[in-house]
């Protein structure tokens, strides 16, 4: 279950991801949780000589929302303490009437460990 404070819990039906490292950066590759209402993609690295991370979380809806802000959060700094934003300069509402199918995480998960580094 996924669970954010002022939230409700969400299920997660499945989480999948590959890391890469490279010289002591890490880097999040075909990472995504699918959840009940949609699917979430991170994208981003994190450098372990300085502990600095950037990543972006990005979420591709599956039903109508009217009230979401369908914005990126944007997590950099320093891995002890982040900082979380918005990547939308203006947090406007926007309509977003969804249509994201359920991922297949069978499939998705032979295509991750087939794939070649």
């Amino acid at each position: 279950m996924l669970y954010i404070t002022g939230d409700s819990k969400i299920p997660i039906r499945c989480a999948i991801g590959r890391l890469k490292f490279d010289h002591g950066v890490v880097a999040f590759d075909k990472t995504l949780m699918d959840t009940q209402k949609s699917i979430l993609h991170s994208d981003g690295t994190a450098a372990l000589k300085t502990q600095e991370l950037q990543s972006k979380i990005t979420a591709d809806t599956k039903k109508s929302d009217l009230l979401d802000l369908h914005s990126p959060v944007l997590i950099e700094g320093k891995i002890r303490s982040p900082s979380i934003s918005l990547g939308r300069k203006i947090p406007i509402p926007t309509p977003d009437f969804g249509g994201t199918k359920d991922a297949d995480c069978s499939e998705l998960t032979r295509e991750l460990w087939a794939a070649k580094p």
